[in-house]
């Protein structure tokens, strides 16, 4: 990224070149050329112009000069939200808008809260899983549990499968294992993963 002397420099150039007659997509292919990032870019269009924020990342994002990556980053972008959101669900953050993700945020953490009660209550006692619940640290109480239950047989597998997936952890393993650490909530769901389902 820019320092501030940096973009204050590029945003001079660019005030000079849209006073001269430069279209939008013209500055934008200009400064693409200059070596800018797309975030850069959108940084000093707003800066230079005054375009709000929420107004310059389309004008970038739609320019002909960023279209060779225009997918790619449609698609971080929503892999990125998809991280907030399961974030949200884990650690009993808040997800405001679009209002269906709002709205599946709350009741899966609803959900998932019932499970991992219910799923308590045929363990033998863990001391922090009540506090993490009460905090809705719902990863947290997860990880506590699969590594309380790790070593004792019982149904209780098939009910934390289905927890992990209702808080979204079963998305997040990949074809690698993750490293091991019994606090992580997705190597917890890892160790659920292979006692469930075995490849």
């Amino acid at each position: 990224m820019l320092d501030p002397a940096g973009r204050e420099r590029f945003a001079d150039l660019a005030r000079t070149s849209l006073a001269a007659g430069t279209t939008h997509d013209d500055l934008i292919a200009d400064l693409r050329r200059r070596g800018l990032e797309k975030i850069d870019c959108i940084v000093v269009l707003h800066v230079a112009t005054g375009i709000p924020l929420g107004e310059a990342k389309p004008l970038v994002h739609f320019s002909p000069a960023w279209s060779d990556r225009r997918e790619s980053d449609e698609r971080f972008e929503e892999q990125a939200w998809r991280a907030g959101f399961i974030w949200c669900v884990l650690d009993g953050g808040e997800v405001t808008e679009p209002p269906d993700w709002a709205a599946d945020c709350r009741a899966r953490q609803q959900r998932a809260t019932g499970q991992l009660r219910e799923i308590a209550a045929a363990l033998p006692p863990v001391p922090e899983v009540p506090d993490h619940l009460q905090k809705g640290r719902l990863g947290d109480a997860f990880a506590a549990l699969v590594a309380a239950g790790r070593n004792l047989p019982g149904d209780h597998w098939p009910a934390l499968a289905a927890a992990a997936d209702t808080l979204c952890l079963t998305e997040l393993l990949g074809a690698e294992p993750p490293a091991e650490d019994p606090t992580d909530p997705v190597y917890a769901a890892h160790v659920v993963h292979q006692r469930v389902r075995p490849t």
